[in-house]
């Protein structure tokens, strides 16, 4: 609580407040002082006593003076770059304000205003615009996770029990030091959806200004590689919880990123005010350099208010191995089902109605009949890619679904050599996973 003394008027206290006690104070400040030479010469004058303090006899108040004199002298030493001085004349014992002196004095004082006040405009606009040129890189990575999220969450469906269990467990261990959860599963059986899809889910359960960090590992550049996913979780945590981002020589330094990613967990935490839940979606995309896979930049104890969840194949690079030597707790893993039949018809019901297309019976028969072998939600969503062309009038018999995922996954690189030539999809593909 901020208190006034008894000598300090309200004026001089915001005067000392928004100039003289701020940093800010010599760069956002504009100064005008207007200056009455000579003024107390004519203290006897009836138009005196607007322009001083006087006493109740009419003279001086001397010990106001002084601190005016003193406060003006300190602003006029401190800030004299950021001074404007007009100077009106007094003369006759009046301040003749329709004097072509006084006009002139109101219209330098218009214009140095004015004039004042765009240059600050303009050097507040080129600061910020500074600042986001320098941020664009993690407002693009942010944009892309969040359209991917939303994309792959749309289509979402079953898993109730699974979305409720996962958040049943982040929200009983939100008030306790506890492990990162991590999610797990065959290839296609939809854990990115399920991570998308707890993305929205865990503000029901933790409050709605809990803040989220997603990353689809492997989507995008600046998600393949643990030091840049782990540089952007960083700016993206510091700048949602108001903190100092990491310095040049931290974010130059892979284990000094690292160390600082731990802290940074922490001292998140002690704040004690919104949640932070940091998705990791795919693991096993990443790349080996710095050693993601080992795991070492993980924290294998997440504190109060701060969760991570991860997932990863079950096999791939020997990750959940680790995890599980790791973080031995069973209950902090949750592995993902194949989805039901019943639920892969309202799939591709909701993949219909994206496209505004219509199947056959048959056709959609024909679709659930190959889904049930495999229960993939990325064989359905491959297989309807290729549905979607069939016309309605082309019998089942000249049809044919694949079997599985990685079937369905040729199927599409043979229609692409088909339309495109084997030559130019080859090369592409080889410069995409050069990339």
């Amino acid at each position: 609580m901020v208190t006034l003394s008894s000598c300090v008027t309200v004026t001089e206290f915001e005067i000392e407040q928004g100039l003289c006690d701020t940093r800010e104070g010599s760069v956002y400040s504009s100064i005008f002082i207007r200056d009455v030479p000579d003024i107390q010469d004519h203290h006897d004058q009836h138009q005196f006593h607007k322009y001083f303090d006087v006493t109740n006899d009419g003279s001086i108040d001397t010990e106001a003076q002084e601190l005016l004199t003193s406060l003006k002298s300190q602003i006029v030493t401190k800030y004299s770059k950021n001074l404007n001085i007009h100077q009106v004349q007094w003369s006759n014992g009046v301040l003749d304000e329709q004097s072509e002196a006084h006009r002139q004095y109101l219209h330098n004082l218009c214009q140095n205003f004015v004039e004042d006040i765009k240059r600050q405009v303009l050097i507040r606009v080129s600061e910020r615009q500074e600042t986001q040129d320098e941020m664009d890189w993690l407002f693009e990575e942010l944009s892309h996770h969040m359209a991917l999220c939303h994309k792959k969450s749309s289509i979402f469906c079953g898993r109730a029990q699974l979305l409720a269990s996962i958040c049943q467990s982040i929200e009983r261990q939100d008030k306790c030091t506890h492990g990162p959860l991590v999610i797990h599963g065959p290839s296609g059986t939809g854990k990115s959806a399920v991570m998308s899809k707890l993305a929205e889910g865990v503000r029901k359960s933790l409050g709605k200004g809990t803040v989220v960090v997603t990353r689809l590992l492997g989507t995008s550049p600046q998600s393949s590689e643990i030091y840049s996913v782990l540089k952007s979780a960083c700016f993206q945590v510091c700048l949602a919880f108001k903190l100092k981002p990491p310095l040049a020589h931290i974010v130059n330094s892979y284990n000094e990123l690292v160390r600082f990613f731990h802290n940074l967990l922490s001292t998140v935490s002690k704040k004690n005010k919104e949640a932070l839940v940091v998705i990791f979606d795919s693991l096993d995309q990443l790349s080996s350099n710095d050693g993601a896979h080992r795991l070492h930049w993980l924290p294998k104890e997440c504190p109060p208010k701060v969760h991570l969840i991860i997932s990863t194949l079950p096999e791939e690079w020997n990750i959940l191995n680790v995890l599980q030597e790791a973080i031995p707790s069973q209950e902090n893993y949750f592995k993902v089902e194949p989805l039901s039949c019943e639920h892969g018809q309202q799939v591709i019901d909701m993949l219909l109605t994206t496209v505004r297309r219509k199947l056959t019976a048959e056709q959609q028969e024909l679709i659930l009949e190959s889904f049930r072998q495999c229960g993939q939600p990325l064989m359905l969503k491959l297989s309807f890619d290729e549905a979607k062309r069939w016309s309605s009038y082309v019998p089942t018999s000249e049809l044919y679904v694949a079997k599985g995922t990685q079937e369905a996954i040729r199927f599409l690189y043979a229609r692409l050599e088909k339309k495109h030539g084997k030559v130019f999809v080859s090369h592409a593909l080889g410069y995409i996973a050069c990339s």
